[in-house]
């Protein structure tokens, strides 16, 4: 072996030997931050694939985390994080303290309270505890009875997921006097019709001819790319500050690296992406597509909530497009502001009950002038929870428990 080639390998050890104490080092910072653990959902998916009756929802249904799952997610460049929350699931893979079980059954000293909603709900940025579905539990009914507030949401559901949660709980909810609560906010409307959102997983509505429109829904599996992601994400805390807390896994979502995501690249590629806004007048379609979402969903709610009590125990919290409420220079999205206010008007003929957020909103940043989002993500933050809840028990005439009581919950 010549001295040069000796030299050579000596030179590869050395820069190796280099790399794996600097990626040691980098784990060790990465894991003192801490880097947000993963939160991944449960596959693969055995749903029904056309869902024509409530009867035919089961768990496969659901977007879930493993049944008791913990951990804590934070988002940011640096300690102190914006965004830093313990998170636990529950009996059914959901982000709440309470079990689904516990409402399930009929019992005259509870009032069952189910939130379904997408990301506002799951509410990753804050502790169980301190979502407004959480601290709804620390609220006594009119009547004295106790309140008990659980939770089925997950990232990215839209109005039709929320129908299949709807569909869920009705199945197994049987407490006639259940309060529904939906958290209603801009991306729920268009991306609920099947082929009009990028990540074509769980319900969506196919629109047919003559109004036959059916209720689908697109399982999800467990791919091979899927498990080594997952499983380099589960021991590497340094991948995951990289992605979760810099946000660099949304190069996932680019070509060439959507190799990495689990969707083909043809599909990103030629995907025309929903921008938040957008003009009617120039978009026709998709204001269209949306109102059709907004009539479809309304409608096969109201067929599970048939009476006059269940309406008016479905609410809908429909979010504000907060940044004009910050700004007044700023104009509404019109997109959002149309579809808002048409979905306003159609739950309110069905008899549903109906909290708008914009003018509750407004009306405490003009006192107090305080966000109701964190400084580096746009879901609601302690305050926008604590804000939500009290419109919500206001409505409900419900009544803050003592200090005391609230102590000692269980």
């Amino acid at each position: 072996m010549s001295r040069k080639y000796s030299e050579n390998i000596l030179k590869i050890l050395g820069i190796s030997f280099g790399f794996a104490v600097g990626f040691v080092l980098l784990e060790i910072i990465s894991r003192i931050l801490p880097a947000s653990d993963t939160f991944s959902q449960k596959l693969p998916q055995k749903c029904k694939s056309q869902i024509t009756s409530y009867l035919e929802v089961d768990h496969d249904c659901l977007f879930q985390r493993t049944s008791r799952y913990e951990g804590v997610y934070t988002k940011g460049k640096f300690p102190p994080f914006p965004v830093k929350a313990f998170k636990k699931a529950n009996d059914i893979g959901q982000f709440t303290d309470v079990d689904f079980s516990t409402i399930v059954d009929i019992n005259s000293k509870i009032v069952p309270i189910i939130s379904i909603g997408d990301s506002y709900v799951e509410a990753l940025q804050v502790p169980n505890q301190e979502t407004y579905h959480g601290l709804l539990n620390n609220y006594i009914s009119e009547d004295e009875k106790i309140i008990k507030s659980t939770a089925i949401g997950t990232s990215g559901n839209p109005l039709s997921q929320y129908l299949i949660s709807t569909m869920y709980a009705s199945k197994h909810i049987s407490n006639t006097k259940a309060i529904y609560i939906y958290s209603i906010v801009s991306n729920d409307f268009d991306e609920s019709i099947l082929g009009k959102s990028l990540v074509q997983y769980g319900g969506r509505f196919k629109l047919n001819d003559e109004d036959q429109n059916e209720i689908v829904f697109i399982n999800r599996n467990l791919s091979f790319l899927v498990k080594i992601r997952r499983l380099i994400f589960k021991y590497s805390a340094l991948l995951r500050y990289l992605a979760i807390n810099l946000e660099i896994s949304s190069a996932a979502y680019k070509f060439p690296f959507c190799f990495i995501a689990d969707f083909p690249c043809e599909q990103i590629i030629n995907f025309k992406a929903n921008i938040i806004d957008s003009n009617e007048s120039e978009d026709k379609n998709r204001f269209e597509f949306s109102y059709k979402a907004s009539d479809i969903f309304l409608s096969e709610v109201g067929k599970l909530r048939k009476t006059p009590l269940k309406r008016k125990n479905t609410i809908f919290v429909i979010d504000a497009d907060r940044n004009p409420i910050y700004d007044k220079s700023l104009l509404e999205s019109e997109y959002f502001k149309k579809q808002r206010n048409y979905f306003i008007k159609k739950a309110k003929e069905y008899g549903f009950t109906v909290i708008d957020m914009k003018y509750i909103f407004a009306d405490h940043y003009k006192k107090n002038k305080q966000k109701f989002e964190f400084s580096n993500d746009p879901h609601w933050n302690t305050l926008g929870h604590k804000i939500i809840t009290a419109a919500i028990a206001k409505e409900l005439n419900f009544k803050l428990k003592s200090k005391k009581e609230i102590k000692n919950l269980p």
